[in-house]
Parts: C-alpha cells; sequence; structure tokens
C-alpha cells in the first residue's frame, strides 16, 4: 500500500463521503435507504478501506533521520518537524480519547 499522512487522507475521505452523498442518483438512495460510499485511494484510485494504520517503520526511519542530524536538514526544518510531532502526539492523544469515549 501507500503511506499517506493521516490529515491529508481523512480530508481526501471526507470529500469523498461529501462527493457520494450528493452524486446519489439509484433508487435506493432516493427512497432513504443509506448509500454504500466506496472509499478510492489518491494514488491508485483503487477501492480502500477507511481503516487507517501507522506506518511504524517510516515513522521510526524519519526519526532517525532527524535525530541523527542529517546534513540536508537545517536547523529550522528540524524543528518544525519536532513542533509537528508532538502536536500529532496530542491529536492522537484525542482522538484515542475520544474512541474511547465512543465505545
Amino acid at each position: 500500500g501507500f503511506t499517506y499522512d493521516r490529515p491529508t487522507i481523512e480530508q481526501h475521505f471526507r470529500c469523498q463521503r461529501q462527493e457520494g452523498g450528493k452524486q446519489s442518483t439509484d433508487s435506493a438512495a432516493c427512497c432513504g435507504a443509506r448509500r454504500e460510499i466506496r472509499l478510492t485511494s489518491p494514488k491508485t484510485n483503487g477501492i480502500v478501506s477507511d481503516r487507517l494504520l501507522p506506518n511504524r517503520s517510516l515513522d521510526q526511519q524519519i526519526v532517525e533521520l532527524i535525530e541523527g542530524g542529517h546534513p540536508d536538514l537545517t536547523e529550522g526544518e528540524i524543528l518544525d518537524w519536532k513542533e509537528r510531532r508532538e502536536q500529532k502526539r496530542e491529536n492522537d492523544r484525542i482522538r484515542r480519547e475520544d474512541e474511547e469515549l465512543n465505545e
């Protein structure tokens, strides 16, 4: 499969769900039944699941690259990455709490 950052792929799925609802013309949809919306990959356009899994291997490679002081990275890029990583951790914590409350 392909790796996408979570906010981008979630936005892609939201757009598909919104567009799928607008384009619904089958008889089940006009009778009030829920129409199945098929989500597709932005890369291949193939049908995909909305179940998102972290790519821990890629994440670890990025951490090693940053912490190893890659010569092509500026201090500003490293600081920016660290700030975004902390924000991601906070967002993940909030998402887990929300999922636990909804179970």
